[in-house]
C-alpha cells in the first residue's frame, strides 16, 4: 500500500509534523477512526506536530473548539490557516490598503484585524478569496468590476474542491477561476501547497524541512507542498483522495496509509 519513500527517509528520521484535518481528523461531522491514538503516539513519541489548513471560515480558536466537541484536546496545538496566511500577506502590504472580501465574516475579520485593511467593495486594493458557501453572480460580478480597475486578486485559499460525502463539491480556487477567467488576472496564491502555511507550520515548531512531513488527503495540495519545501509527505486515504486518483497521478507522496491507525503502527516499528 506504500509509495516508495523518498531516498534516504524513513519514518523514522520525522521529527515534526504538520497535520491537514479535514479529511485526516474528522469528515463528514465525524472524527475518523485512529485520531486520539495517533495523537497521543505522537505525544509519547515527541514528535512535534501542528495543524495546517487551507480554512478560511474559523480562527485557530474556532478549530479548538471544533475539535474539542469531537473530543480531541488541541488547547496546545499551534494551527496555521490560509485565512490568516492572506492577512499576514495583507499587512505585510502596508497601512491604508482596502480589500473586497469573498469568504465570510471570518475572513473579513481577519482582513481587518491582521492585515490591517479596510472593507470596501466600490473601490478595494485587493479582493481576498476564501470558501463560502454563499458566492453568486453578484459578488463575481463585483470582484471583476474591482481587478478591472486595478485590484489585484488575493486567493487564500487555492483547493478547486473539498471534499464531502457525495464526491468533491466546488472550492474557493473554483471561485477564484471564474474571476481570472472573466478578467485575465493571475491570482497571488497564498495557501497549501503554497510556501506561506509551511513556513510559518515549520517556524512555529522550530523545525527543519529535512526532518519533517506533511499529512493530508490531498495530492494538489498537501503532497505537493511538501515536495516543493523539501518536506515529507503522507497521505492518508480517508478523505478526498482515493486508490484510483492515487495511481493515476503523476504525483506521489512519499507514504501512502489507509487510515490513521495503519500510519502509527508503521511509524512505531520503525522507531523500534
Amino acid at each position: 500500500m506504500d509509495a516508495e519513500p523518498s531516498v534516504g527517509r524513513s519514518l523514522a528520521r520525522i521529527r515534526a509534523l504538520l497535520i491537514d484535518m479535514d479529511g485526516v481528523i474528522y469528515f463528514d461531522g465525524a472524527t475518523l477512526p485512529g485520531v486520539q491514538e495517533f495523537l497521543s503516539f505522537l505525544r509519547e513519541r515527541g514528535i512535534r506536530f501542528a495543524f495546517a489548513t487551507n480554512g478560511t471560515n474559523r480562527w485557530p480558536e474556532g478549530h479548538r473548539a471544533k475539535m474539542a466537541g469531537y473530543g480531541i484536546d488541541a488547547s496546545d496545538v499551534p494551527i496555521f490557516t490560509a485565512g490568516l496566511a492572506a492577512a499576514e500577506y495583507l499587512a505585510k502590504q502596508g497601512p491604508g490598503r482596502r480589500a473586497y472580501v469573498i469568504g465570510g465574516e471570518t475572513l473579513e475579520e481577519q482582513v481587518v484585524q491582521v492585515g490591517g485593511c479596510a472593507l470596501d467593495a466600490e473601490q478595494p486594493d485587493y479582493v481576498v478569496v476564501g470558501w463560502s458557501p454563499k458566492f453568486d453572480y453578484d459578488q463575481l460580478e463585483t470582484a471583476c468590476i474591482a481587478i478591472h480597475r486595478g485590484a489585484k486578486l488575493v486567493l487564500a485559499d487555492p483547493d478547486v474542491n473539498d471534499p464531502s460525502p457525495r464526491g468533491p463539491l466546488p472550492g474557493a480556487g473554483a471561485f477564484a477561476a471564474a474571476i481570472m477567467a472573466a478578467t485575465g488576472c493571475q491570482a497571488i496564491p497564498i495557501g497549501k501547497p503554497h510556501r506561506a502555511i509551511f513556513e510559518a507550520g515549520l517556524r512555529g515548531l522550530n523545525a527543519e524541512p529535512a526532518t519533517s512531513a506533511m499529512l493530508g488527503d490531498r495530492l494538489d495540495s498537501d503532497v505537493a507542498g511538501a515536495a516543493a519545501m523539501g518536506m515529507g509527505s503522507i497521505l492518508v486515504l480517508t478523505g478526498l483522495t482515493t486508490p484510483a486518483m492515487l495511481a493515476a497521478s503523476p504525483r506521489q507522496p512519499d507514504w501512502v496509509v489507509r487510515n490513521l491507525d495503519e500510519l502509527r503502527e508503521r511509524w512505531a516499528r520503525e522507531l523500534g
